[in-house]
């Protein structure tokens, strides 16, 4: 799945290293069958950047949050977080998730900005941004785990 939209996968050999989307169809195409998944990894990191990016930048301002950047990288067990200079970090297997839950992740880090503990002002807070955020927590809690070991 890809932000919660479910892809086939298919590999060919070919001279240009590329990834196609084509309506349910993901087509990857390397010189070498070994490469595959390493071009299919590098192609997932950068449309999770882009994605996330601009996911960030949109909640910020309907949130009237102000973070300083956004880093994405890879995490083994964590899905975000917020460093006290308001800096966000966000796991790239977080495109692998619905958007909405993908939101709820983004919500709980710039809420980190306003209070950086899990106090119930906090989810206080988390719950101002997002009215359904524990349906989202709970989501993320018994379907994360899959998606979070993917590699």
């Amino acid at each position: 799945p890809i932000l919660g939209k479910n892809y086939v996968i298919k590999f060919f050999e070919s001279k240009n290293n590329k990834v196609k989307i084509n309506e349910n169809i993901i087509k990857i195409s390397c010189k070498k069958k070994i490469k595959m998944k390493f071009i299919f990894i590098s192609w997932l990191k950068n449309e999770s950047k882009n994605y996330l990016t601009k996911r960030v930048i949109n909640l910020s301002k309907s949130t009237d949050i102000k973070f300083q950047s956004v880093v994405v990288k890879t995490y083994k067990a964590r899905w975000g977080c917020c460093t006290s200079k308001s800096e966000i970090f966000l796991n790239w297997k977080l495109i692998l998730l619905p958007k909405k839950i993908i939101d709820y992740v983004i919500i709980h880090e710039l809420a980190h900005i306003l209070v950086p503990d899990h106090s119930k002002k906090f989810w206080f807070n988390v719950e101002q941004l997002d009215q359904n955020y524990i349906e989202k927590k709970d989501w993320l809690r018994e379907n994360g785990n899959k998606f979070i070991k993917f590699n």
